[in-house]
């Protein structure tokens, strides 16, 4: 995949896992295993380690080849709004708009997240913002494909499947790329999905079921949630029951090994 003169390659599980640019090669060693992936390691083209990071509760520090270690420090929406060294020493510092346009960076450090970059939002060469599932351009202050997840009749802004966090950048993040998250002081991050009193029904087909959150592979009508059943942005357990109509042959007990044991943070 390009975009301008960037050229992107993915794993099996749609992680981007390389990044091309004027004849240099940045791989990049994910661990999917958590709701918001990691990464782990930046190679360069012949497989020379050019950086590790390290995690806690989301980004909490970098390690270059050359041994150098920073710090990474966040404001409210977990965007970088610092770097420090090992002697506490101020090495960056990061200013954004309200949609995450970086309005200023001073410093010289070259490294990916900064808007949001305690979630794992990764800023491109080109301006884009890469949220897994999708890129976002914060001077157009929107996102360049369709959300997969239809809109819902509660919430009109939600119909609009281009906008970045239905237009409140202020309360909201997405680090999936695909539905707005709640962020507070606490740097406590809960999915909209992430306490749902309602019955899940898994392969709906053209048999939704009113009152439920219907999830298929195909666009049809009365679908909520576009998505294969391997790659579904909430964790099962969220919900009060979990129906399996099952007319395309989902592998649902990979779907609840995949899921049903985590929480939709880390």
């Amino acid at each position: 995949m390009k975009a301008g003169k960037l050229k992107y390659r993915y794993n099996p599980q749609g992680d981007r896992i390389e990044l091309a640019q004027r004849g240099q090669v940045i791989r990049y060693v994910i661990d999917d295993a958590p709701e918001l992936s990691r990464v782990l390691m930046e190679l360069d083209g012949e497989g020379d380690v050019k950086a590790r990071y390290v995690y806690g509760l989301g980004l909490i520090g970098r390690e270059d080849a050359d041994g150098t270690y920073l710090s990474y420090h966040y404001g409210l929406r977990g965007s970088t709004t610092l770097l420090t060294d090992e002697q506490n020493r101020v090495t960056d510092r990061y200013t954004y708009g309200l949609y995450g346009e970086l309005e200023q960076h001073e410093g010289v450090t070259s490294q990916p997240f900064a808007y949001n970059g305690r979630d794992g939002v990764m800023t491109d060469a080109n301006g884009l913002y890469y949220m897994r599932a999708r890129y976002y351009d914060p001077k157009l202050k929107r996102f360049l494909n369709r959300d997969v997840i239809r809109g819902e009749i509660q919430d009109g802004q939600t119909f609009n499947r281009y906008a970045y966090v239905n237009g409140n950048p202020v309360s909201y993040i997405d680090p999936l790329g695909l539905m707005k998250c709640e962020t507070n002081s606490n740097d406590i991050l809960a999915l909209p999905f992430g306490n749902n009193s309602k019955t899940m029904n898994l392969g709906s087909g053209d048999n939704p079921l009113k009152g439920a959150i219907n999830v298929d592979m195909r666009n049809v009508n009365g679908v909520d949630v576009v998505a294969n059943a391997n790659h579904l942005p909430f964790s099962t357990r969220s919900f009060s029951e979990v129906i399996a109509q099952n007319p395309h042959g989902y592998d649902i007990l990979n779907i609840r090994e995949r899921w049903g044991s985590k929480s939709c943070w880390w």
